[in-house]
Formats: structure tokens, sequence, C-alpha cells
């Protein structure tokens, strides 16, 4: 892997083959004192493997309380970030860094392709003669029942026009018989006709509830 293509592309410094170049041009090898100067002065750098591997970066971090400096590797895959601890400075090795490399070697992920649930055809032939045909058979019940609903309204109708006026019929019977409404004669027939009278509504509604059942 050419350390020029790997530098160019972060503009960052880089580490090729085992040596690091810096921004001024300066080479150093990872094994010389130098290495571990620059680390202490620098918080990354960009490292690309001797293997097929890809590239990734290395960043210092300050633990939590402060105190001590930890190195990590980066590399994104799919849009994800991941990371790998490294160590401490003074393990800043090739063979480590190597392994960092292998362990961020995670494949990209494919995109998953959106499902896609089958529906079944809602202009199915038997299934829409199906449904004219229940539509048809609930068309007539309503239709049946109208005629009934009909026919009974008219039974009633037929009822209320002939409805006898037992009030008046009395009346008329009385006053043929051209008595005092203070006579006893008049008042026993007007007893008379009020219990003949209600005894006669009696069977007629009875007749007539019979008719209707």
């Amino acid at each position: 892997m050419s350390l020029g293509n790997c530098e160019m592309a972060n503009q960052i410094c880089s580490v090729a083959a085992g040596i690091l170049e810096t921004e001024s041009g300066k080479k150093i090898k990872l094994y010389f004192p130098e290495w571990l100067e620059w680390l202490h002065s620098n918080d990354s750098f960009r490292y690309c493997p001797s293997s097929p591997h890809s590239p990734f970066t290395v960043r210092k971090e300050k633990s939590s309380r402060g105190k001590a400096d930890y190195w990590y590797g980066y590399r994104k895959v799919s849009g994800k970030l991941h990371k790998r601890y490294i160590g401490k400075t003074g393990d800043l090795s090739s063979k480590r860094l190597e392994e960092i490399a292998e362990e961020l070697n995670i494949p990209a992920t494919p995109r998953s392709k959106p499902q896609f649930t089958e529906q079944p055809d809602v202009t199915d032939t038997e299934e829409t003669t199906r449904l004219h045909i229940q539509v048809e058979e609930l068309q007539n019940q309503l239709a049946a029942k109208s005629a009934e609903l009909e026919l009974v309204q008219q039974k009633l109708e037929k009822q209320r026009s002939h409805r006898i006026d037992y009030q008046a019929i009395q009346e008329n019977y009385l006053s043929s018989l051209k008595l005092g409404k203070q006579a006893s004669e008049y008042k026993n027939a007007r007893r008379h006709l009020n219990g003949f009278t209600t005894l006669l509504k009696a069977k007629l509604e009875a007749s007539h509830g019979n008719y209707a059942e």
C-alpha cells in the first residue's frame, strides 16, 4: 500500500510499512525512540496495514480520571463506527497495530431489501360472485320484511277507520227515551248501557287480537 495515497486521502500523518511520515516529511521507524516521543506529543494518525486489511484511524484518549493516555483504533463500516482498544503509548508496535487491523476488518453489511407480503387478489371471480349472491339474499330479506310491515300498518289503519263511537250511540239511545237525566229509569238505562258497552268492547278487542296473530 502506498504511503502517499494513505496520507493524501486523510490529511493526517500516516504509518505504513513500519514507518511514520510526519507532516514535515520526516520518516520515523516504529521501533526507534523518536516514535515514542512523537506519540507523546500527538493525538492521532492513520495506520495502513501491511496485510490486505483496510486502513484505520488511531486516536489517543484520556482516561476517565485524566491521569493516563490510552490509544484506540477506529474504522467506519456501512455507516457504523467500530472501535477497538490498542493499549498505552508503549504498546503501539507494528505487531499490535496489525492485530487491531484484523479486528477492525469487519465486512460491510449488505442492505436488506424491503420485504413484500403477497396480497391475495381481491378481484377473484369466485369471491366476487359469492359476495354478489349474499348481497342479493339480504336485499330479498329486506324487501320481504318491508312488505310484512306494510301489511301490519294497513291493518292498523283499517281498525282505526272502523272504530265504533260507543259514547255517541249511548247518548242517542238515551235521548230517544225522552226521560229526564235525574229520573231513575234514565239512570238505570245508562248503567245497563255502560255495562253492555264495556263487555262488547272487550270481546271486540279480543277478536281483533286473535286476528292480528
